[in-house]
């Protein structure tokens, strides 16, 4: 990967962020479909094997990092309809159905962690992440829940 593209994709990337409002501190909710921001980097950055794409998919989530802060948080969703077809629910490793960036973070970010909701669970990182953790929702909507926490 070009390294002094690479410097300039990045600081770009922060000022696209700050055009659309997020900064320091803010909640920040991360649902996307990252294919072409990888297709587009993949031309721009010049990668030259598997092992750049993976590194890109890290710097994007570590500038997502850098730009909340540990005073923000971040939320991914990892959601999964596993249990409705009476499939067991395993919180360190069941795949969700939502997004193969999250399933990447799910896989390969030891620095995020999941709620615990079988359905709609979420790969957390930042000032709120053990209280996210650790909640009890037993219901996807309720007081106790990641998306009344986001309202």
């Amino acid at each position: 990967m070009n390294a002094d593209k690479a410097s300039a994709y990045w600081k770009e990337f922060h000022e696209k962020l700050d055009d659309i409002g997020i900064a320091k501190g803010d909640i920040v909710y991360v649902g996307s479909d990252v294919t072409a921001i990888v297709v587009n980097a993949m031309r721009e950055l010049e990668f030259t094997s598997k092992q750049d794409q993976t590194d890109f998919l890290n710097a994007l989530v570590d500038a997502l990092k850098e730009h909340v802060t540990e005073e923000g948080t971040l939320l991914f969703p990892v959601y999964t309809w596993d249990i409705c077809r009476g499939k067991a629910f395993d919180y360190h490793k069941t795949q969700g159905e939502v997004g193969s960036f999250n399933n990447f973070i799910l896989n390969n970010r030891k620095d995020f962690v999941r709620t615990k909701h079988p359905i709609y669970s979420f790969m957390v990182w930042g000032k709120d992440a053990e209280m996210l953790h650790d909640m009890n929702n037993q219901e996807a909507w309720g007081k106790a829940s990641p998306f009344y926490y986001m309202h």
